[in-house]
């Protein structure tokens, strides 16, 4: 009978103890789907320089955006092959310091609540070197997807 009971104990603590971790990754995924949902961004001012790409993000939800090596910056374009055009797609990677087929924050404006933290209202200047040349005078796209999956788009034409 003392056996039954320790071994009941035993199953009904494993028991309490999954329950425990399942409410807490209830409610952790709770938080990040709120954060997904209250975070917004917009770009703008994008020109380009041969393969360097330049933009602007506006932080203009409530949350903030700091895990940058988990966010992605999308860009898509026309490059000439040969006698013909191909339309060329490329993620590129977060770097602190500018590289080939890489993005990086060159500042962030107004960055007085959190340095190196971009938050409501503030402006991200963004550089990108892309690894190929974008035809001048043709469309480019630009998506940037926060680490939670929040994404923005901006397309412009850069004139030549």
């Amino acid at each position: 009978m003392l056996v039954m009971l320790v071994v009941f104990s035993a199953l009904c603590l494993a028991t309490l103890q999954a329950l425990s971790i399942h409410v807490d990754a209830l409610s952790v995924k709770s938080e990040l789907e709120k954060s997904a949902l209250t975070t917004a961004f917009r770009i703008d001012g994008a020109s380009l320089s041969g393969k360097l790409l330049a933009f602007n993000l506006t932080n203009i939800g409530e949350g903030k955006l700091w895990r940058y090596p988990l966010c992605d910056v999308i860009v898509s374009y026309t490059v000439p092959n040969g006698n013909a055009t191909l339309w060329f797609c490329e993620k590129l990677n977060y770097s602190s310091t500018l590289a080939p087929g890489c993005w990086s924050i060159q500042t962030i404006y107004n960055d007085l609540r959190d340095p190196g933290i971009l938050n409501r209202g503030e402006t991200a200047a963004i550089a990108a070197l892309l690894s190929r040349s974008p035809l001048q005078n043709s469309s480019i796209t630009i998506v940037f997807s926060s680490d939670l999956g929040v994404t923005a788009s901006y397309s412009f034409t850069p004139s030549g």
